[in-house]
Protein backbone atom coordinates (compact mmCIF):
# COMPACT_ATOMS: atom_id res chain seq x y z
CA UNK A 1 0.00 0.00 0.00
CA UNK A 2 1.53 3.43 -0.95
CA UNK A 3 -1.37 5.15 -1.15
CA UNK A 4 -4.51 5.77 1.00
CA UNK A 5 -8.19 7.82 0.29
CA UNK A 6 -8.23 10.85 3.01
CA UNK A 7 -11.66 12.19 4.14
CA UNK A 8 -11.42 15.46 6.03
CA UNK A 9 -13.09 16.08 9.32
CA UNK A 10 -13.55 18.40 11.86
CA UNK A 11 -11.86 17.74 15.50
CA UNK A 12 -11.94 20.29 17.58
CA UNK A 13 -9.93 18.38 20.53
CA UNK A 14 -6.53 19.92 20.53
CA UNK A 15 -2.95 17.82 22.23
CA UNK A 16 -0.59 20.21 22.99
CA UNK A 17 1.73 17.46 24.28
CA UNK A 18 1.41 15.62 21.03
CA UNK A 19 4.88 16.37 19.41
CA UNK A 20 5.12 14.97 15.83
CA UNK A 21 7.15 16.79 13.42
CA UNK A 22 5.48 19.84 12.02
CA UNK A 23 6.71 19.61 8.65
CA UNK A 24 4.03 17.27 7.45
CA UNK A 25 0.90 15.34 8.48
CA UNK A 26 0.82 12.04 10.43
CA UNK A 27 -1.59 9.06 10.55
CA UNK A 28 -2.11 6.90 13.49
CA UNK A 29 -0.71 3.78 11.88
CA UNK A 30 -0.07 1.07 14.96
CA UNK A 31 0.10 0.72 18.88
CA UNK A 32 3.05 -0.80 20.37
CA UNK A 33 3.64 -1.44 23.67
CA UNK A 34 2.29 -0.73 27.37
CA UNK A 35 4.27 0.79 29.87
CA UNK A 36 2.94 0.72 33.53
CA UNK A 37 3.13 4.07 35.13
CA UNK A 38 6.26 4.99 37.90
CA UNK A 39 3.39 6.36 40.32
CA UNK A 40 1.12 4.23 41.89
CA UNK A 41 -2.78 5.13 41.07
CA UNK A 42 -1.63 6.27 37.72
CA UNK A 43 -2.72 4.74 34.20
CA UNK A 44 -0.10 3.32 31.80
CA UNK A 45 1.22 4.68 29.09
CA UNK A 46 1.05 3.10 25.18
CA UNK A 47 3.53 3.79 22.56
CA UNK A 48 1.26 5.14 19.50
CA UNK A 49 3.10 5.32 16.14
CA UNK A 50 2.56 7.48 13.50
CA UNK A 51 3.16 7.42 9.64
CA UNK A 52 3.84 10.52 7.58
CA UNK A 53 1.11 10.93 4.83
CA UNK A 54 0.69 13.81 2.07
CA UNK A 55 -2.19 15.85 1.65
CA UNK A 56 -2.82 13.35 -2.00
CA UNK A 57 -2.48 10.26 0.40
CA UNK A 58 0.93 8.78 -0.12
CA UNK A 59 2.30 7.07 2.43
CA UNK A 60 5.93 7.84 3.52
CA UNK A 61 8.48 5.50 4.85
CA UNK A 62 9.15 8.00 8.01
CA UNK A 63 7.59 6.75 10.84
CA UNK A 64 7.70 8.60 14.75
CA UNK A 65 6.32 6.51 18.11
CA UNK A 66 5.26 8.67 21.16
CA UNK A 67 4.07 7.56 24.53
CA UNK A 68 1.08 8.67 25.43
CA UNK A 69 -1.76 7.82 28.12
CA UNK A 70 -4.35 4.80 27.85
CA UNK A 71 -7.45 7.35 27.89
CA UNK A 72 -5.82 9.10 24.56
CA UNK A 73 -6.61 5.76 22.67
CA UNK A 74 -10.14 7.60 22.67
CA UNK A 75 -9.00 10.06 20.19
CA UNK A 76 -6.24 8.32 18.85
CA UNK A 77 -7.94 5.86 16.68
CA UNK A 78 -5.59 3.93 13.87
CA UNK A 79 -6.21 6.02 10.85
CA UNK A 80 -6.88 9.24 12.17
CA UNK A 81 -4.45 12.41 10.81
CA UNK A 82 -3.07 14.59 12.45
CA UNK A 83 -0.75 17.95 12.50
CA UNK A 84 -0.06 20.73 14.82
CA UNK A 85 -1.81 18.59 17.74
CA UNK A 86 -4.66 18.76 15.78
CA UNK A 87 -6.70 15.72 13.98
CA UNK A 88 -8.06 17.45 10.34
CA UNK A 89 -8.82 13.79 8.56
CA UNK A 90 -9.39 9.97 8.80
CA UNK A 91 -7.94 7.59 5.92
CA UNK A 92 -10.90 5.53 4.32
CA UNK A 93 -11.30 1.86 5.27
CA UNK A 94 -13.43 -1.04 4.56
CA UNK A 95 -16.41 -2.03 7.21
CA UNK A 96 -17.21 -5.21 7.83
CA UNK A 97 -19.35 -7.36 10.43
CA UNK A 98 -18.10 -10.71 10.96
CA UNK A 99 -19.66 -13.30 12.75
CA UNK A 100 -17.35 -14.98 15.07
CA UNK A 101 -16.87 -17.22 18.21
CA UNK A 102 -15.82 -15.83 21.48
CA UNK A 103 -15.04 -19.26 22.98
CA UNK A 104 -11.52 -20.42 22.75
CA UNK A 105 -12.44 -24.44 23.36
CA UNK A 106 -14.23 -23.80 19.81
CA UNK A 107 -11.47 -23.34 18.00
CA UNK A 108 -13.16 -19.33 17.99
CA UNK A 109 -9.95 -17.36 18.19
CA UNK A 110 -6.37 -17.61 18.61
CA UNK A 111 -3.20 -15.34 19.43
CA UNK A 112 -0.22 -14.53 17.37
CA UNK A 113 2.97 -12.80 17.21
CA UNK A 114 5.33 -11.47 14.53
CA UNK A 115 8.00 -11.72 16.47
CA UNK A 116 7.70 -15.01 18.24
CA UNK A 117 7.03 -16.71 15.17
CA UNK A 118 10.40 -14.95 13.36
CA UNK A 119 12.09 -15.80 16.79
CA UNK A 120 11.00 -19.53 16.52
CA UNK A 121 12.15 -19.66 13.12
CA UNK A 122 8.86 -20.77 11.43
CA UNK A 123 6.98 -18.46 8.78
CA UNK A 124 5.33 -15.51 9.98
CA UNK A 125 1.65 -15.73 10.66
CA UNK A 126 0.61 -13.06 8.43
CA UNK A 127 1.43 -11.26 5.36
CA UNK A 128 1.73 -7.39 6.18
CA UNK A 129 3.51 -6.32 2.77
CA UNK A 130 0.06 -4.23 1.93
CA UNK A 131 0.30 -2.31 5.35
CA UNK A 132 3.96 -2.23 6.33
CA UNK A 133 4.80 -1.70 10.30
CA UNK A 134 7.39 -0.10 11.41
CA UNK A 135 8.98 -3.27 12.17
CA UNK A 136 8.47 -6.62 10.21
CA UNK A 137 8.82 -8.70 13.74
CA UNK A 138 6.17 -6.61 15.02
CA UNK A 139 5.82 -8.25 18.73
CA UNK A 140 2.31 -7.43 19.41
CA UNK A 141 0.26 -10.78 20.42
CA UNK A 142 -2.52 -10.25 17.24
CA UNK A 143 -6.07 -11.35 18.07
CA UNK A 144 -7.26 -13.90 15.21
CA UNK A 145 -10.98 -15.02 15.09
CA UNK A 146 -12.14 -17.46 12.55
CA UNK A 147 -15.12 -16.22 10.65
CA UNK A 148 -18.35 -18.34 9.78
CA UNK A 149 -16.96 -17.62 5.65
CA UNK A 150 -13.59 -19.34 6.63
CA UNK A 151 -11.92 -15.92 6.72
CA UNK A 152 -9.30 -14.86 9.38
CA UNK A 153 -10.19 -11.49 10.97
CA UNK A 154 -7.18 -9.80 13.13
CA UNK A 155 -7.14 -6.99 15.52
CA UNK A 156 -4.47 -5.48 17.93
CA UNK A 157 -4.90 -6.20 21.20
CA UNK A 158 -5.08 -2.83 22.80
CA UNK A 159 -7.65 -1.97 19.84
CA UNK A 160 -9.77 -5.06 20.90
CA UNK A 161 -9.49 -4.14 24.68
CA UNK A 162 -10.32 -0.24 24.33
CA UNK A 163 -13.42 -0.82 21.98
CA UNK A 164 -14.98 -4.16 23.29
CA UNK A 165 -14.11 -4.09 27.06
CA UNK A 166 -17.16 -1.84 28.17
CA UNK A 167 -17.80 1.85 27.08
CA UNK A 168 -16.19 4.48 29.29
CA UNK A 169 -12.69 5.26 29.20
CA UNK A 170 -12.76 5.42 32.91
CA UNK A 171 -13.48 1.63 33.07
CA UNK A 172 -10.41 0.44 30.82
CA UNK A 173 -8.59 2.79 33.26
CA UNK A 174 -8.92 1.32 36.20
CA UNK A 175 -8.25 -2.08 34.79
CA UNK A 176 -5.18 -1.40 33.63
CA UNK A 177 -4.57 0.70 36.93
CA UNK A 178 -6.06 -0.90 40.13
CA UNK A 179 -6.23 -4.71 40.94
CA UNK A 180 -7.98 -7.00 43.23
CA UNK A 181 -10.71 -5.03 45.59
CA UNK A 182 -9.64 -2.25 44.64
CA UNK A 183 -9.88 -2.16 41.39
CA UNK A 184 -13.61 -3.88 42.10
CA UNK A 185 -14.84 -0.95 43.81
CA UNK A 186 -14.30 1.57 41.42
CA UNK A 187 -16.29 -0.23 39.29
CA UNK A 188 -19.53 -1.10 40.71
CA UNK A 189 -20.35 -1.11 45.29
CA UNK A 190 -23.04 -4.06 44.58
CA UNK A 191 -23.86 -7.02 42.31
CA UNK A 192 -25.63 -9.97 42.43
CA UNK A 193 -27.48 -12.90 40.56
CA UNK A 194 -31.50 -12.38 40.29
CA UNK A 195 -32.32 -15.35 38.48
CA UNK A 196 -31.35 -17.58 35.28
CA UNK A 197 -29.26 -15.08 33.57
CA UNK A 198 -30.75 -11.85 35.12
CA UNK A 199 -27.75 -10.16 37.02
CA UNK A 200 -27.98 -6.89 39.08
CA UNK A 201 -25.19 -4.69 39.29
CA UNK A 202 -24.80 -0.75 41.27
CA UNK A 203 -22.26 1.30 39.45
CA UNK A 204 -19.74 3.36 40.45
CA UNK A 205 -20.09 6.71 39.86
CA UNK A 206 -17.62 7.68 37.05
CA UNK A 207 -19.00 4.13 34.84
CA UNK A 208 -21.88 4.48 32.43
CA UNK A 209 -24.77 2.55 31.94
CA UNK A 210 -23.01 0.85 28.35
CA UNK A 211 -20.27 -0.35 31.14
CA UNK A 212 -22.91 -2.08 33.29
CA UNK A 213 -22.72 -5.69 30.87
CA UNK A 214 -19.00 -5.90 31.55
CA UNK A 215 -18.97 -5.16 34.94
CA UNK A 216 -21.86 -7.53 35.76
CA UNK A 217 -19.72 -10.14 34.28
CA UNK A 218 -16.88 -9.25 35.84
CA UNK A 219 -18.16 -9.54 39.37
CA UNK A 220 -20.40 -12.72 38.61
CA UNK A 221 -18.69 -14.30 36.03
CA UNK A 222 -15.75 -16.52 37.01
CA UNK A 223 -15.02 -16.74 33.05
CA UNK A 224 -14.48 -12.81 33.00
CA UNK A 225 -12.48 -12.79 36.65
CA UNK A 226 -10.02 -14.63 34.79
CA UNK A 227 -9.72 -12.87 31.82
CA UNK A 228 -8.93 -9.96 33.83
CA UNK A 229 -6.61 -11.69 36.28
CA UNK A 230 -4.27 -12.68 33.55
CA UNK A 231 -4.52 -9.49 31.89
CA UNK A 232 -3.47 -7.75 35.25
CA UNK A 233 -0.55 -10.65 35.86
CA UNK A 234 1.36 -9.46 33.05
CA UNK A 235 1.11 -5.89 34.58
CA UNK A 236 3.01 -6.96 37.64
CA UNK A 237 6.56 -5.97 36.03
CA UNK A 238 8.67 -3.42 37.27
CA UNK A 239 7.67 0.47 35.81
CA UNK A 240 9.38 1.66 32.90
CA UNK A 241 9.56 -2.08 31.46
CA UNK A 242 7.57 -2.78 27.77
CA UNK A 243 4.63 -4.63 27.93
CA UNK A 244 3.07 -6.35 24.31
CA UNK A 245 -0.53 -7.59 26.20
CA UNK A 246 -2.29 -10.96 25.55
CA UNK A 247 -6.03 -9.89 25.22
CA UNK A 248 -8.83 -12.24 25.18
CA UNK A 249 -12.95 -11.88 24.71
CA UNK A 250 -13.88 -11.29 27.93
CA UNK A 251 -17.12 -13.99 27.75
CA UNK A 252 -17.98 -17.03 25.44
CA UNK A 253 -19.90 -18.02 22.81
CA UNK A 254 -21.22 -17.01 19.14
CA UNK A 255 -20.95 -13.16 18.79
CA UNK A 256 -20.88 -10.59 15.90
CA UNK A 257 -17.72 -7.82 16.03
CA UNK A 258 -17.58 -4.84 13.18
CA UNK A 259 -14.75 -3.33 12.06
CA UNK A 260 -12.87 -1.11 9.62
CA UNK A 261 -9.52 -1.73 8.16
CA UNK A 262 -8.20 -3.37 4.98
CA UNK A 263 -7.71 -7.13 3.29
CA UNK A 264 -4.21 -9.11 3.12
CA UNK A 265 -2.72 -11.35 1.65
CA UNK A 266 -5.41 -11.55 -1.61
CA UNK A 267 -8.62 -11.28 0.75
CA UNK A 268 -8.13 -14.16 3.03
CA UNK A 269 -7.21 -11.96 6.32
CA UNK A 270 -8.80 -9.09 7.29
CA UNK A 271 -6.99 -6.51 8.92
CA UNK A 272 -9.55 -4.68 11.51
CA UNK A 273 -7.56 -1.55 12.36
CA UNK A 274 -10.87 0.09 14.20
CA UNK A 275 -13.38 -1.86 15.87
CA UNK A 276 -16.50 0.11 15.90
CA UNK A 277 -19.11 -2.41 16.95
CA UNK A 278 -19.64 -5.76 18.78
CA UNK A 279 -22.47 -7.58 20.26
CA UNK A 280 -22.91 -8.90 24.33
CA UNK A 281 -23.69 -11.65 25.79
CA UNK A 282 -26.42 -12.99 24.09
CA UNK A 283 -29.92 -14.03 26.28
CA UNK A 284 -28.67 -11.81 29.26
CA UNK A 285 -30.78 -8.90 31.21
CA UNK A 286 -28.38 -6.17 33.10
CA UNK A 287 -30.87 -4.58 35.67
CA UNK A 288 -28.41 -1.87 36.56
CA UNK A 289 -28.29 1.37 39.09
CA UNK A 290 -25.83 4.26 39.76
CA UNK A 291 -24.02 5.36 43.16
CA UNK A 292 -25.68 8.96 41.60
CA UNK A 293 -28.84 7.79 39.88
CA UNK A 294 -30.93 10.39 39.19
CA UNK A 295 -33.87 8.30 37.60
CA UNK A 296 -36.91 9.11 39.52
CA UNK A 297 -40.98 9.24 38.65
CA UNK A 298 -41.45 11.77 41.70
CA UNK A 299 -39.37 14.75 43.14
CA UNK A 300 -38.74 14.93 46.42
CA UNK A 301 -41.13 16.50 49.01
CA UNK A 302 -40.55 20.30 49.76
CA UNK A 303 -38.57 20.17 53.15
CA UNK A 304 -36.71 17.27 52.15
CA UNK A 305 -33.11 17.44 52.70
CA UNK A 306 -31.05 18.71 50.01
CA UNK A 307 -28.55 16.89 47.81
CA UNK A 308 -25.07 17.92 48.23
CA UNK A 309 -24.41 22.02 47.01
CA UNK A 310 -21.62 23.55 44.96
CA UNK A 311 -21.61 20.43 43.12
CA UNK A 312 -19.89 20.95 39.83
CA UNK A 313 -21.36 22.35 36.84
CA UNK A 314 -21.79 19.51 34.22
CA UNK A 315 -20.92 21.39 30.34
CA UNK A 316 -21.94 19.68 27.49
CA UNK A 317 -19.41 20.37 24.49
CA UNK A 318 -21.34 22.19 21.30
CA UNK A 319 -19.56 20.49 18.24
CA UNK A 320 -17.74 23.20 16.75
CA UNK A 321 -16.63 24.16 20.72
CA UNK A 322 -12.53 23.89 20.79
CA UNK A 323 -11.06 22.69 23.83
CA UNK A 324 -7.34 20.81 24.64
CA UNK A 325 -6.57 17.58 26.52
CA UNK A 326 -3.74 16.43 28.38
CA UNK A 327 -3.58 13.77 30.36
CA UNK A 328 -0.42 14.63 31.96
CA UNK A 329 -2.55 16.78 34.62
CA UNK A 330 -5.30 15.58 36.51
CA UNK A 331 -8.68 18.31 37.16
CA UNK A 332 -8.50 20.21 39.93
CA UNK A 333 -10.84 20.19 43.00
CA UNK A 334 -14.22 21.84 42.09
CA UNK A 335 -13.60 21.92 38.55
CA UNK A 336 -16.37 21.60 36.32
CA UNK A 337 -16.85 18.52 33.79
CA UNK A 338 -16.76 18.89 29.97
CA UNK A 339 -18.91 15.86 28.76
CA UNK A 340 -18.18 14.92 24.85
CA UNK A 341 -19.70 13.20 22.57
CA UNK A 342 -18.35 9.88 22.02
CA UNK A 343 -17.55 8.28 18.79
CA UNK A 344 -19.71 6.33 17.33
CA UNK A 345 -19.78 2.77 18.56
CA UNK A 346 -22.47 0.06 18.19
CA UNK A 347 -23.80 -2.79 20.05
CA UNK A 348 -24.77 -5.41 17.61
CA UNK A 349 -28.24 -6.97 18.04
CA UNK A 350 -30.33 -6.80 21.23
CA UNK A 351 -29.65 -10.34 22.67
CA UNK A 352 -28.46 -8.33 26.09
CA UNK A 353 -31.44 -6.27 27.89
CA UNK A 354 -30.08 -3.42 29.91
CA UNK A 355 -32.83 -2.36 32.47
CA UNK A 356 -32.03 0.70 34.54
CA UNK A 357 -33.37 1.13 37.88
CA UNK A 358 -35.76 3.60 38.31
CA UNK A 359 -36.79 5.13 42.19
CA UNK A 360 -40.47 5.87 42.78
CA UNK A 361 -39.83 9.07 44.63
CA UNK A 362 -36.69 11.05 45.33
CA UNK A 363 -35.12 11.11 48.54
CA UNK A 364 -33.39 14.43 47.89
CA UNK A 365 -34.17 18.23 46.61
CA UNK A 366 -31.54 19.51 44.18
CA UNK A 367 -29.72 22.47 44.91
CA UNK A 368 -27.27 24.84 43.10
CA UNK A 369 -24.33 23.87 41.17
CA UNK A 370 -21.23 25.84 41.40
CA UNK A 371 -21.08 27.48 38.27
CA UNK A 372 -17.37 26.58 37.51
CA UNK A 373 -15.55 28.59 34.88
CA UNK A 374 -14.76 26.76 31.91
CA UNK A 375 -10.91 25.58 31.62
CA UNK A 376 -8.33 25.56 29.23
CA UNK A 377 -7.24 21.87 29.60
CA UNK A 378 -9.15 19.05 30.10
CA UNK A 379 -8.50 15.05 31.18
CA UNK A 380 -10.13 12.05 32.01
CA UNK A 381 -7.72 11.60 35.41
CA UNK A 382 -8.70 11.59 38.75
CA UNK A 383 -9.20 14.76 41.10
CA UNK A 384 -5.47 14.97 43.21
CA UNK A 385 -4.52 17.45 45.67
CA UNK A 386 -1.69 18.91 43.74
CA UNK A 387 -1.77 22.46 42.42
CA UNK A 388 -1.92 22.68 38.46
CA UNK A 389 -0.24 25.01 36.90
CA UNK A 390 -2.92 25.13 34.40
CA UNK A 391 -6.84 25.53 34.99
CA UNK A 392 -7.44 21.56 34.48
CA UNK A 393 -10.99 20.33 34.05
CA UNK A 394 -12.57 16.59 34.10
CA UNK A 395 -13.46 15.33 31.07
CA UNK A 396 -16.18 12.48 30.50
CA UNK A 397 -18.54 10.66 28.67
CA UNK A 398 -21.26 10.58 31.49
CA UNK A 399 -22.53 12.55 34.43
CA UNK A 400 -20.06 13.06 37.51
CA UNK A 401 -21.22 14.56 40.10
CA UNK A 402 -18.95 14.81 43.28
CA UNK A 403 -20.02 15.03 46.76
CA UNK A 404 -18.46 17.71 49.20
CA UNK A 405 -15.54 16.65 50.53
CA UNK A 406 -14.64 16.38 54.01
CA UNK A 407 -10.79 16.56 55.40
CA UNK A 408 -9.04 16.24 58.92
CA UNK A 409 -8.09 19.16 61.25
CA UNK A 410 -4.49 20.52 61.08
CA UNK A 411 -3.88 19.10 64.53
CA UNK A 412 -5.56 16.59 66.57
CA UNK A 413 -5.83 12.70 66.96
CA UNK A 414 -7.19 12.18 64.01
CA UNK A 415 -4.26 14.00 62.06
CA UNK A 416 -1.86 12.64 64.89
CA UNK A 417 -2.34 8.73 64.02
CA UNK A 418 -2.23 9.48 60.15
CA UNK A 419 0.82 10.68 60.84
CA UNK A 420 2.32 8.07 62.53
CA UNK A 421 0.98 5.61 60.02
CA UNK A 422 2.66 7.85 58.06
CA UNK A 423 5.67 7.47 59.82
CA UNK A 424 6.05 3.90 60.42
CA UNK A 425 5.75 3.22 56.77
CA UNK A 426 8.35 5.06 56.45
CA UNK A 427 10.77 3.13 59.13
CA UNK A 428 9.15 -0.26 58.14
CA UNK A 429 9.16 0.14 54.26
CA UNK A 430 9.67 -3.35 53.73
CA UNK A 431 6.64 -4.82 55.87
CA UNK A 432 4.59 -2.35 55.09
CA UNK A 433 3.92 -2.30 51.32
CA UNK A 434 1.21 0.17 51.56
CA UNK A 435 -1.18 2.54 53.19
CA UNK A 436 -4.28 3.90 51.77
CA UNK A 437 -7.30 6.04 52.91
CA UNK A 438 -10.73 5.28 51.88
CA UNK A 439 -14.16 6.83 51.23
CA UNK A 440 -17.42 5.31 49.31
CA UNK A 441 -17.25 7.61 46.89
CA UNK A 442 -13.36 7.31 45.91
CA UNK A 443 -12.38 3.81 47.75
CA UNK A 444 -9.33 3.60 48.34
CA UNK A 445 -6.79 6.09 47.83
CA UNK A 446 -2.91 7.49 49.04
CA UNK A 447 -2.80 10.76 47.99
CA UNK A 448 -1.13 12.81 50.95
CA UNK A 449 -3.69 14.35 52.25
CA UNK A 450 -6.87 11.55 53.24
CA UNK A 451 -10.51 12.50 53.23
CA UNK A 452 -12.90 11.85 55.64
CA UNK A 453 -16.16 9.79 55.63
CA UNK A 454 -19.27 11.86 56.52
CA UNK A 455 -21.41 11.06 59.54
CA UNK A 456 -25.35 11.24 58.38
CA UNK A 457 -27.62 13.76 59.78
CA UNK A 458 -30.53 12.65 61.03
CA UNK A 459 -33.41 12.41 58.25
CA UNK A 460 -36.87 12.90 59.29
CA UNK A 461 -38.01 9.15 59.11
CA UNK A 462 -35.42 8.49 61.81
CA UNK A 463 -36.47 10.67 63.90
CA UNK A 464 -40.38 9.92 63.74
CA UNK A 465 -39.33 6.26 63.98
CA UNK A 466 -37.62 6.32 67.37
CA UNK A 467 -37.37 8.23 70.19
CA UNK A 468 -33.69 10.16 69.85
CA UNK A 469 -32.25 12.10 72.27
CA UNK A 470 -31.04 15.89 71.66
CA UNK A 471 -27.45 14.40 72.14
CA UNK A 472 -27.51 11.96 70.01
CA UNK A 473 -29.39 14.18 67.43
CA UNK A 474 -26.64 16.98 67.48
CA UNK A 475 -23.76 14.02 67.70
CA UNK A 476 -23.14 14.29 63.86
CA UNK A 477 -22.12 17.95 64.22
CA UNK A 478 -18.61 19.81 64.82
CA UNK A 479 -20.71 22.81 65.57
CA UNK A 480 -23.93 22.39 67.12
CA UNK A 481 -25.10 25.35 68.00
CA UNK A 482 -25.41 25.88 64.66
CA UNK A 483 -25.96 22.53 63.53
CA UNK A 484 -23.22 23.00 60.81
CA UNK A 485 -19.59 21.32 60.23
CA UNK A 486 -20.68 17.75 59.91
CA UNK A 487 -18.60 15.32 61.80
CA UNK A 488 -16.14 12.75 59.71
CA UNK A 489 -14.21 9.63 60.21
CA UNK A 490 -11.05 8.57 59.09
CA UNK A 491 -11.20 4.92 57.56
CA UNK A 492 -7.23 3.99 56.51
CA UNK A 493 -5.83 0.53 55.71
CA UNK A 494 -2.16 -0.64 56.10
CA UNK A 495 -0.81 -4.04 54.11
CA UNK A 496 1.48 -5.47 56.77
CA UNK A 497 3.08 -8.48 55.74
CA UNK A 498 0.40 -9.39 53.34
CA UNK A 499 -2.34 -8.50 55.81
CA UNK A 500 -4.74 -5.62 56.14
CA UNK A 501 -5.35 -4.33 58.67
CA UNK A 502 -8.07 -1.10 58.74
CA UNK A 503 -8.26 1.66 61.25
CA UNK A 504 -11.30 4.30 62.00
CA UNK A 505 -10.92 7.79 64.32
CA UNK A 506 -13.55 10.20 65.06
CA UNK A 507 -13.52 13.82 64.66
CA UNK A 508 -13.49 15.24 67.86
CA UNK A 509 -15.18 18.91 68.69
CA UNK A 510 -12.47 21.45 69.88
CA UNK A 511 -12.57 24.08 72.62
CA UNK A 512 -14.10 27.87 71.29
CA UNK A 513 -10.60 29.10 73.05
CA UNK A 514 -8.53 27.48 70.03
CA UNK A 515 -5.51 29.82 69.30
CA UNK A 516 -2.53 29.49 66.65
CA UNK A 517 -0.38 28.26 69.76
CA UNK A 518 -3.01 25.40 71.26
CA UNK A 519 -5.21 23.26 70.07
CA UNK A 520 -7.69 21.47 73.23
CA UNK A 521 -10.15 18.42 72.24
CA UNK A 522 -13.12 18.78 73.99
CA UNK A 523 -14.53 14.59 73.05
CA UNK A 524 -12.20 11.77 73.79
CA UNK A 525 -12.97 8.82 71.63
CA UNK A 526 -11.30 5.26 71.68
CA UNK A 527 -9.91 3.84 67.91
CA UNK A 528 -10.92 1.01 66.06
CA UNK A 529 -8.84 -1.35 64.44
CA UNK A 530 -9.83 -4.21 62.51
CA UNK A 531 -9.56 -6.99 59.80
CA UNK A 532 -12.08 -8.09 57.08
CA UNK A 533 -13.20 -11.90 56.23
CA UNK A 534 -13.68 -10.27 53.15
CA UNK A 535 -12.10 -7.17 51.64
CA UNK A 536 -15.71 -7.07 49.68
CA UNK A 537 -17.34 -6.11 53.02
CA UNK A 538 -15.19 -2.91 53.57
CA UNK A 539 -18.71 -0.41 52.11
CA UNK A 540 -21.42 -2.34 53.76
CA UNK A 541 -19.02 -1.73 56.85
CA UNK A 542 -17.85 1.66 56.93
CA UNK A 543 -21.84 2.20 56.34
CA UNK A 544 -23.02 0.55 59.51
CA UNK A 545 -20.13 2.54 60.96
CA UNK A 546 -21.46 5.79 60.09
CA UNK A 547 -25.19 5.09 61.00
CA UNK A 548 -24.43 3.31 63.82
CA UNK A 549 -21.39 5.13 66.04
CA UNK A 550 -24.51 8.52 65.65
CA UNK A 551 -26.76 6.26 68.49
CA UNK A 552 -23.85 5.16 70.29
CA UNK A 553 -22.13 8.70 70.01
CA UNK A 554 -18.83 7.53 69.02
CA UNK A 555 -18.42 4.87 71.91
CA UNK A 556 -17.29 1.94 69.00
CA UNK A 557 -17.17 -0.41 71.70
CA UNK A 558 -20.70 -1.23 71.89
CA UNK A 559 -20.28 -1.85 68.12
CA UNK A 560 -17.24 -4.35 67.40
CA UNK A 561 -19.66 -7.17 67.27
CA UNK A 562 -21.23 -6.06 64.38
CA UNK A 563 -18.38 -5.67 62.11
CA UNK A 564 -17.84 -9.07 59.39
CA UNK A 565 -14.34 -10.20 60.67
CA UNK A 566 -12.24 -9.18 64.13
CA UNK A 567 -12.74 -5.47 65.17
CA UNK A 568 -11.10 -4.22 68.80
CA UNK A 569 -10.95 -0.66 70.38
CA UNK A 570 -7.61 1.02 71.80
CA UNK A 571 -6.54 3.75 73.80
CA UNK A 572 -4.26 6.77 72.52
CA UNK A 573 -2.07 7.09 75.78
CA UNK A 574 0.95 8.56 75.23
CA UNK A 575 4.55 6.87 75.95
CA UNK A 576 7.32 8.61 76.65
CA UNK A 577 9.88 9.12 73.98
CA UNK A 578 7.89 8.63 71.27
CA UNK A 579 9.20 9.67 67.59
CA UNK A 580 6.02 10.84 66.54
CA UNK A 581 2.44 11.81 68.02
CA UNK A 582 0.80 8.61 68.70
CA UNK A 583 3.34 6.07 67.57
CA UNK A 584 2.52 4.11 70.92
CA UNK A 585 -0.76 4.25 70.41
CA UNK A 586 -0.81 2.86 66.68
CA UNK A 587 1.65 -0.50 67.99
CA UNK A 588 -0.79 -0.88 70.60
CA UNK A 589 -3.64 -0.80 67.99
CA UNK A 590 -1.31 -2.97 66.05
CA UNK A 591 -0.75 -5.48 68.64
CA UNK A 592 -4.39 -6.44 69.13
CA UNK A 593 -4.53 -7.72 65.96
CA UNK A 594 -1.39 -9.54 66.29
CA UNK A 595 1.16 -7.40 64.29
CA UNK A 596 4.07 -6.49 66.16
CA UNK A 597 7.16 -3.93 65.14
Amino acid sequence: MEKVSIRKINRTEHFPSLNLPSDTSWVVWWYGFLKKNKRRGEQPKVAITFREVQADGTLCDRYYEQECLLTDLSFFKIGSVWTRGRCIAEILMEEKIFNVDFSYANGGWKINSLYQAYKEGVSLPYDFSDYQLKSPYDKNWLLEFLTDDADKVIIHPLEFFYRCYGHSDELKRVILTYSGNELRNRIFSEAYVEGDKIFYIKLRKRMNKYDAPFASFFALDGFTRKVIDRIQRQLDVCEDRKIYLKVAPWFKGKARIKVKGFWLENNVTFLGLSVTGVSLPAGYTINYDRDNSNLVDEKAEQGSRQAWSNVPVRHIKNPDEPFSVDNAFSPDSGASTLEVEASVFEFLDDGCELSPLRRKKAKYISVTKNESDLHSLYSVNEVVDEQNSISTGYMSLADKNEPERLYMESKGIVRDMWNAMVYLRGAYSERIKSLDWYTPESSFLNTQEPELVAIPEFNESEVENDKISKSILNWPYLDVVNKKDIRGFLISRMLIDDNMIYFMEIQRRVCNEETMNSFSEVEKFKGLVFTLDNECEIDKWVSLLAHESRFVKGILQKIVGKCPGTAMTYKHSPAKNEPVACYSALLNALSKVGVTF
